[in-house]
């Protein structure tokens, strides 16, 4: 009997597994598709006899602690909230934290490399709607964004792109590393890393541009890190000669990059009017309320209020200030383009310390595997850049994947539970050892 529950028990979590291929697979395509399988997953872990231990042993994870209590830090910081709707709107949509829980309890790690598979099949598809776009080639019965670009289902190209060079470095440490693989299956993921590097340069993220370098620097240190003098030189003429193509062959490329150089020529002049002078802008004004709430900040949802009044004050210059103003005119969905700021204003410099722990505890982590370790290092490297000139959880494209991968790159429950045996084994044979020898002494 107790045979039959235990295969009944794989048979579950072997089913949920394939669940996350799929999951993995839509993350890029489609937030319905991908919310759909993925609360399909939590109410099938219902029917698990393990629900109790697995919640309780993943709940220790210093990584899923980070990501719960940066979310609980909305809802104390809701406590004299004068924007309460705003707060309210906020923490409803960092709902997505909740995932990391889900996918670590159920996450087995002969399925880990078939899930990654599965999402970089997902950015694939992607990529090809988004050369269609380019190349003004209709799909039929397909829904694709319109007003990004050459964007085809997230909501801008910040997220298109930043999960793009995510995905290039997974592919750059696999084509590096992955030496018992097909000539066949190595020659794919070329194609694959070149056809999306190529994507990049005709997505007018110029976030994307700068995240393309870091992920495959990010990697290419990771791998090479004993012999980092050999690579840094070629890595360094290879980039320059990519981006000097780019901007001699994609006329998007070349026109964000003339862009942003015009928008940093000028901020020092006070042109807070450009879309960069506005995320400077931000920053400038912010200053202000960051030095007087520096410990506990000014309350959930209530910094948009606050820099609001700042601007409307201080602010002399009509054109900075209606740039600066229809960015946040909404309180409940406005943001100030930087998780940075977003956070310090309305939590203070606690709130910076929980949001910097997630990244701390990703690059403290005691993974041994580095198929998984790259992920972490990645994701450290893309998330943190990121955040200084846009945000994360309130952009669905990002937010999703980041917890997706930091979920993936955990040890799952059955690795803890072979460690948390190995340990009790350690220590009983540690104390057995103990007693003998004591006995031995007595005698």
């Amino acid at each position: 009997m107790q045979i039959l529950k235990k295969l009944k028990e794989n048979h579950l979590f072997t089913n949920l597994n394939y669940l996350l291929i799929s999951y993995a697979f839509f993350i890029p395509i489609s937030n319905k598709a991908s919310s759909f399988i993925l609360i399909s997953v939590a109410i099938l872990l219902f029917f698990s006899n393990e629900l109790k231990s697995r919640f309780l042993i993943i709940i220790q994870d210093k990584v899923v602690q980070a990501f719960l209590l940066f979310y609980m830090l909305h809802f104390l910081w809701m406590i004299g909230s004068e924007h309460l709707d705003a707060a309210i709107f906020k923490a409803y949509h960092y709902k997505s934290i909740f995932a990391i829980i889900i996918i670590a309890m159920t996450i087995q790690k002969e399925f880990i490399m078939k899930i990654l598979s599965s999402f970089a099949a997902g950015m694939l598809m992607s990529e090809v709607f988004s050369y269609t776009m380019a190349l003004n080639i209709k799909i039929p019965f397909v829904h694709l964004k319109e007003g990004m670009g050459n964007v085809p289902f997230m909501q801008s190209y910040t997220q298109y792109a930043t999960v793009l060079s995510i995905t290039l470095g997974l592919i750059l440490y696999n084509l590096i590393t992955d030496k018992n693989t097909t000539i066949y299956k190595k020659m794919f993921m070329a194609i694959f890393f070149t056809s999306a590097s190529l994507n990049i340069f005709i997505v007018a993220s110029r976030i994307g541009y700068i995240l393309y370098t870091l992920s495959i620097f990010s990697v290419l240190l990771f791998v090479y890190k004993k012999e980092v003098k050999k690579i840094i030189v070629p890595s360094i003429l290879l980039m320059t000669l990519g981006y000097t193509l780019a901007y001699n062959f994609s006329d998007v490329f070349r026109s964000r990059t003339s862009a942003l150089y015009h928008d940093l020529i000028t901020i020092p002049d006070g042109d807070f009017s450009t879309s960069n002078g506005t995320r400077a802008g931000y920053y400038f004004y912010g200053i202000d309320i960051i030095k007087n709430n520096f410990i506990f900040g000014v309350g959930a949802g209530d910094h948009i209020a606050e820099i609001k009044k700042i601007i409307i004050s201080e602010e002399h210059d009509q054109a900075n200030k209606n740039n600066l103003l229809v960015n946040i005119w909404n309180y409940n969905c406005a943001s100030l383009h930087s998780e940075y700021l977003d956070n310090t204003l309305q939590f203070g410099i606690i709130g910076l310390i929980v949001f910097l722990n997630i990244f701390y505890q990703l690059l403290f982590y005691n993974q041994v595997d580095n198929n998984r370790r790259v992920i972490q290092i990645i994701l450290i490297v893309s998330m943190l850049f990121v955040s200084i000139g846009s945000i994360i959880f309130l952009a669905e494209g990002i937010v999703r994947v980041f917890v997706f991968l930091s979920a993936v790159s955990l040890y799952t429950y059955d690795e803890r539970k072979q460690m948390e045996s190995s340990s009790n084994q350690f220590t009983f044979n540690r104390l057995k050892h103990l007693r003998d020898f004591f006995h031995t002494k007595t005698l």
